[in-house]
């Protein structure tokens, strides 16, 4: 078995090497061969010092960047599957990269973002000295089912040696926190905050001990916030690391009772929790504030979940919306809508591989909160993908103005359709699968505003 456990790992470094030069994504392939070659390849790979694995059904890929950038900035050599590649073949790939042919390892830290679904084939071999874990929600029901489904295959899954981190206002992933040593981020009560469910589904309203119906002190979206129960005297987890104010640039911070202001890294409540996430597992770490705030001044969120640019004085904003996941839709579809500008906006969030020879369960759509974009400010609605059909339907249902709204099968064709006159901003929403065909869009969308220009002029 060794020796097919180094014939793997020189094949997979090998096949990474030729694939770098053949300037293709190296991210998945290398681990395939590996796996194949050896199947408990992940468990052989020799450690290093610093192993920080990110879970959770929102948040992961945005919170790994975080994290391996902050310990990049802070001169760590790293491995890291920063692109997202999180079921055995991406970590396999990853752990490659880490270590010698001889398997030494040659990295301060491994960062590793892990699919919660796969967590009990990945947990046990990886071994992480940090689980950060984001949030649990509802996801495709064809691949996840029902988040507490997801949460007792990663509570049992969780090493006894791993600390986590956990988001104290999700009901939960933190109850984690019961069987597994613990931390614990949150948000306190904030003036935006709401008492009552705006949204169309909310997995956790009932006391998880007696069903009473729970009473929540403030609610960020869905389940996420803070509770108590009347009957039994249940309640949210109390974090240690808790934000307390959000200014336009900063963010107030308690830490075990004393306030640290840091810099803001995004502009959007689920962001801020990713960058929650990031603060906490670095004060276990033991990084000082000041170099957390030296080192988050020179952040961003991922450009591949949020980019920016702009053409002849129009904004174009590159935002992700993971299709069939309806909670990460509504989060995205509150921000877009809640803009103050005149917008025009392009979704494009059919699963790419599944229109090849599957067929996509379209039930999630109704759960995801489309409403939020029925606002005055959102001039034109174009719906590209095979299911244009279905998601013009779900546009009717909120009451948005069938003469707003244009659409079809490709979407670099439905750009052509695009009414530009009073707006500001045009929004292109975007799939995990359908991420590489928004270069093609948005230069379509950038020939189509000088077009205009040019006709203009």
């Amino acid at each position: 078995m060794k020796i097919r456990f180094y014939l793997a790992l020189w094949i997979s470094k090998f096949s990474r090497i030729s694939l770098k030069l053949l300037k293709r994504n190296a991210s998945h392939f290398p681990g395939v061969i590996a796996l194949k070659i050896c199947p408990d390849f992940i468990k052989r790979i020799d450690r290093a010092k610093l192993i920080i694995g990110i879970t959770g059904t929102n948040g992961k890929t945005t919170t790994t960047n975080m994290i391996a950038d902050f310990l990049e900035i802070n001169g760590s050599k790293i491995a890291t599957n920063r692109l997202g590649a999180n079921i055995d073949t991406g970590v396999a790939t990853a752990l490659a990269s880490s270590v010698t042919i001889f398997n030494k390892s040659k990295k301060d830290a491994v960062v590793l973002e892990l699919d919660e679904r796969f967590s009990r084939r990945l947990l046990p071999d990886v071994v992480p000295h940090y689980l950060v874990v984001t949030n649990l929600f509802r996801d495709s029901i064809k691949r996840n089912a029902h988040p507490e489904f997801i949460f007792n295959i990663l509570r049992d899954a969780i090493p006894s040696s791993t600390k986590c981190i956990l988001n104290a206002n999700d009901l939960c992933s933190s109850r984690i926190g019961d069987t597994h040593e613990s931390v614990y981020y949150g948000m306190g009560k904030l003036e935006e905050d709401k008492k009552q469910n705006e949204n169309l589904i909310m997995d956790y309203s009932i006391c998880p001990n007696c069903d009473t119906p729970l009473t929540f002190d403030s609610l960020k979206y869905h389940h996420i916030g803070i509770c108590h129960c009347e009957n039994c005297g249940f309640e949210s987890k109390k974090a240690d690391l808790l934000l307390k104010e959000i200014k336009e640039d900063k963010i107030v911070v308690d830490i075990k009772g004393e306030e640290y202001t840091f810099p803001k890294v995004g502009q959007t409540v689920f962001n801020l929790y990713n960058e929650l996430a990031t603060i906490a597992l670095f004060k276990e770490i033991q990084f000082s504030h000041e170099k957390m705030c030296e080192t988050l001044k020179k952040q961003k969120v991922v450009n591949t979940r949020l980019d920016k640019d702009s053409k002849n004085g129009i904004k174009i904003v590159q935002m992700m919306a993971k299709g069939q996941n309806s909670v990460s839709c509504s989060r995205t579809f509150d921000y877009v809508g809640s803009t103050k500008e005149n917008k025009a906006i392009l979704i494009m969030i059919d699963d790419y591989f599944e229109r090849q020879d599957s067929s996509e369960f379209i039930g999630w759509i109704h759960d995801a909160d489309f409403e939020y974009l029925n606002k005055e400010s959102v001039k034109q609605i174009l719906v590209a993908g095979p299911r244009y059909l279905d998601y013009k339907v779900r546009f009717l249902m909120t009451g948005f103005p069938k003469e707003k709204m244009e659409y079809g099968a490709e979407e670099v064709e439905v750009v052509d359709k695009i009414n530009l006159k009073d707006i500001e901003t045009v929004y292109i929403l975007y799939d995990t699968s359908t991420y590489h065909l928004v270069d093609s869009v948005k230069k379509k969308l950038i020939s189509v505003i000088e077009k205009r220009k040019s006709y203009e002029n």
